[in-house]
């Protein structure tokens, strides 16, 4: 596989864009920045919960779901899905 392979399907594996609701598919941690320390991290997200996306960010190669209150959780498309 070749770098820009791999680069390509990590994007694939992210929401890049698409506000609205999405629902949580495993246990995840909503932030209160952009980037994933464990010191910001807010609370925990429960598998079923939804959350309203009001933008998409880019951050460091990955992608984080902004929520309506402000929080980012992640966009991996293991972690959340778009309903």
């Amino acid at each position: 596989m070749t770098t820009a392979s791999k680069s390509s399907s990590k994007a694939k594996s992210y929401y890049r864009s698409g506000t609205g609701l999405y629902r949580i598919k495993k246990d995840c941690y909503a932030y209160k920045s952009v980037k994933f320390d464990k010191d910001k991290r807010v609370e925990v997200c429960r598998k079923g919960f939804k959350f309203t996306i009001v933008d998409i960010v880019k951050y460091s190669g990955a992608y984080r779901l902004k929520t309506k209150s402000g929080l980012y959780i992640t966009a991996n498309k293991e972690f959340v899905e778009k309903i």
